[in-house]
């Protein structure tokens, strides 16, 4: 690796280039362990909502399910999707851009921003990015809002690790743990309404077609 590239391959991994980071193995593990704490948050703040909150997830999803099977997208090629998508592509690109670039380049290097006060702006800024899914799919305003609001959570905390464990891994790695749990759980819920709609199309059909 030529020492140009290797520089790169510095500014992009370190916060502060200058200063050790922990082993990789320890930021593996500091990178689940803060996904989970997370979306402890997460949970937590959903039930001061209430149970309107939940239903109307709830049945947002089931709505986005009725579409999928409309356009006749079974249950795997939706969760190869999530995985190539939401799992690899999106953790790893939203992390460099919003982490290293926008946090790390232009708000603390280039405005010389406070830390806390740029960590804050990213993640708002980065919450709000998520409304594209509603503009450009067919996801809903409270599944959206809901999105919105675990996006600023998980932006805000992987902005501190980035800067107090020196390294983007932990980010990437909360990133991707967050976002194969959620396709895991979407995959297994679009999985039950898939095989319960087809059967109940088999049972209508063999009911129309005997005499």
């Amino acid at each position: 690796m030529s020492e140009n590239n290797s520089c790169l391959f510095n500014e992009l991994l370190y916060f502060d280039p200058s200063k050790p980071s922990l082993k990789l193995n320890s930021l593996i593990i500091i990178g689940i362990c803060v996904m989970i704490v997370g979306n402890l948050i997460f949970v937590s703040l959903i039930k001061l909502f209430g149970k309107k909150i939940e239903n109307e997830i709830d049945k947002e999803s089931k709505d986005g399910f009725h579409s999928y099977k409309d356009k006749k997208i079974n249950p795997t090629t939706l969760y190869l999707s999530d995985i190539l998508n939401s799992v690899i592509y999106a953790p790893i690109t939203e992390e460099l851009f919003f982490r290293f670039f926008l946090l790390k380049t232009l708000l603390v290097r280039k405005y010389d921003l406070n830390f806390h006060t740029a960590n804050i702006i990213q993640s708002l800024i980065f919450g709000g990015f998520h409304l594209t899914n509603q503009i450009y799919t067919e996801q809903k305003t409270t599944t959206t809002m809901i999105q919105m609001l675990s996006a600023v959570i998980n932006g805000l905390i992987n902005g501190y690790i980035y800067k107090y464990t020196n390294s983007i891994i932990p980010s990437i790695v909360s990133h991707i743990s967050n976002n194969l749990v959620a396709s895991h759980f979407n995959f297994q819920k679009y999985s039950t309404f898939y095989d319960k709609i087809t059967q109940n199309i088999i049972f209508l059909n063999k009911n129309n077609t005997s005499f």
